[in-house]
């Protein structure tokens, strides 16, 4: 299996940090970010597969610096950095690489021995040699053995650079040429300010995708220049020419393997992919393509539960009211119900047996009760005069016992007269007669109640 080198950026998740850490980064810098501590004693720890190992970060430009990070490799592997006579802050400065070792799990644990306020040492991130293809994605450098130039590329030293070198172009038709095992790739590199730089890039001899003049969001380093997005899995070549006699600038390439990735997968992408080992190469910013999941295979089963919780749902409300129906059973309404006419004061009454008193005793005898055909309790008598009192009806209204609407004064009161007592009892006999008075049969007779009688 082949050698390459995977890049892992101080933010990815694989890191774990123990100790009071303070987040960092500028656009020089891998990812745009760093990491530093104030704590003498915070580590950092990672685990990997692989043959050898080294940390690269950001050394200040501090006088008499109060700073030192150890550096142990599966607890019998040391190494250690103290930074001196840093006269200019370094990006992409090389703290330690391990020796060789077999290429196997290994865990790297960096302490920070010696610490000040404002930090000296602002970790970057990892670059080690791996055949697994379980990582975020490799890197390339532009010094490495496996990138052909064409023409009249130059070599520059510049220390804001990855591994602090990059190649530009110097005419028309320069080009280059990487053999790569990947899904993806892409190329990082620096704008010179005020040219119009153009190249064109194209993938296994496809038609070539060229890159405008500078645009207006460009930095001097650290500038995506291409990206090939989704690739076949398997080899692949990738070709690029200057289109004009102003300068491309290359200095890293970012590939993803074919694998599955880390288990816990990293938040930036940072390497690139080639056939065989070039030992450590520092790399660039890197930029991860995700795919993400169609919306069909979301959205379809979402609808499918909500439409199948609905229907349960309704099947639920259906089950119960039957249920509550069955329990209830079918409703009648009373065949019956008593009215009691409105009370009046107490009336003596001569005729009326055993002394009671007027009205009192008497409807306590009559009381009157309601059957289906008789006139509804509480309904209004006719108001045609009853020709044996002589007497108008317009007195002899009858009110439920419950009645909502009771005369609201005494003025609405039936008048207590003789007549109008009279006229009032004779016609409820009448009603309660005819309620109760059933059809004569074969045979039979009907005795009807004598209505009452009155002396004048």
């Amino acid at each position: 299996m082949s050698t390459n080198v995977a890049i892992v950026d101080n933010r990815d998740p694989l890191l774990h940090y123990a100790g009071g850490w303070v987040e960092g980064g500028a656009p020089v810098e891998f990812n745009d970010t760093t990491i530093w501590t104030g704590t003498r004693g915070a580590t950092i720890s990672f685990t990997f597969i692989g043959s050898s190992i080294a940390a690269y970060a950001t050394v200040a430009a501090v006088n008499q610096p109060n700073a030192s990070m150890s550096f142990l490799v599966d607890n019998s592997i040391p190494g250690a950095y103290t930074p001196h006579g840093v006269t200019t802050t370094t990006p992409h400065s090389l703290l330690w690489q391990s020796p060789t070792m077999d290429d196997t799990s290994h865990t790297l644990v960096i302490t920070q021995t010696a610490a000040q306020s404002g930090g000296v040492i602002f970790f970057d991130y990892l670059l080690y040699n791996t055949t697994s293809t379980n990582v975020h994605s490799f890197f390339v450098d532009d010094s490495d053995p496996r990138i052909t130039y064409t023409g009249g590329w130059e070599e520059v030293l510049t220390d804001d650079d990855f591994q602090h070198t990059s190649h530009n172009s110097t005419k028309v038709g320069d080009s280059l040429s990487l053999q790569f095992v990947g899904k993806s790739i892409s190329l990082y590199g620096d704008w010179v300010p005020g040219a119009t730089s153009n190249a064109s890039f194209a993938i296994d001899g496809g038609p070539p995708l060229f890159i405008p003049s500078t645009p207006p969001a460009a930095r001097t380093t650290n500038n995506l220049l291409f990206n090939s997005g989704d690739l076949a899995n398997g080899n692949h070549t990738l070709v690029v020419s200057a289109a004009n006699d102003q300068p491309v600038l290359v200095d890293y390439f970012l590939v993803t393997p074919n694998g599955p990735g880390p288990t816990s997968p990293s938040t930036t992408s940072g390497s690139s992919a080639a056939s065989s080992s070039s030992g450590l190469s520092v790399g660039s910013n890197s930029v991860q393509t995700k795919k993400s999941t169609p919306i069909g295979a979301i959205v379809g089963p979402v609808v499918g539960v909500l439409v199948l919780i609905a229907l349960l749902v309704a099947a639920l409300l259906v089950y119960r009211r039957r249920r509550a129906h069955a329990r209830q059973g079918p409703q009648s309404k009373p065949d019956t119900f008593q009215t009691t006419p409105y009370p009046y004061s107490s009336y003596s009454d001569s005729n009326s047996p055993s002394g009671d008193s007027g009205l009192t005793a008497y409807h306590a005898r009559h009381a009157h009760v309601w059957r289906p055909g008789a006139p509804p309790p509480g309904a209004m008598l006719p108001s045609s005069p009853i020709d044996s009192f002589g007497t108008s009806d317009a007195a002899t209204q009858f009110y439920p016992a419950n009645s909502v609407n009771p005369p609201s004064s005494n003025s609405e009161i039936p008048s207590r007269s003789k007549g109008t007592r009279e006229a009032r009892e004779l016609r409820q006999w009448n009603i309660n007669t005819n309620a109760r008075a059933p059809a004569s049969a074969a045979g039979q007779s009907t005795v009807l109640e004598e209505p009452p009688q009155y002396v004048a």
